[in-house]
C-alpha cells in the first residue's frame, strides 16, 4: 500500500469516523517519531505508590544537579543505555 491507497481510504471514511481516524493517525505519526528510549519510557508501568523519603531526597538531588548544570542530553542517555 502507498499514500495513494491511503488517500483513497480516507476519502471513503464516513464523516462520523473522521475523529477516530485522526486520533489513530496522530498516534501512529507520534510513535514513528519516537526514539527507542521514548518507547521504553512509554511502556514503563505506572507507579502509584507513595514516594519514600529516600526517593524525595533523590528528586531534590536531581533538581540541584539541574540548577548546577550537571545534566545529560537525551541523546547521551540513549547512547549510554542502548549502546
Amino acid at each position: 500500500m502507498d499514500r495513494t491507497e491511503l488517500y483513497k481510504l480516507v476519502e471513503k471514511l464516513p464523516e462520523t469516523e473522521i475523529p477516530t481516524a485522526v486520533a489513530f493517525l496522530s498516534f501512529v505519526t507520534h510513535r514513528a517519531q519516537q526514539t527507542p528510549l521514548d518507547r521504553i519510557l512509554d511502556s514503563a508501568p505506572y507507579e502509584d505508590e507513595e514516594l519514600t523519603e529516600e526517593e524525595h531526597a533523590g528528586i531534590r538531588e536531581g533538581l540541584e544537579d539541574i540548577k548546577a548544570g550537571r545534566v545529560y542530553t537525551s541523546e547521551e542517555i540513549e547512547k549510554e543505555l542502548l549502546g
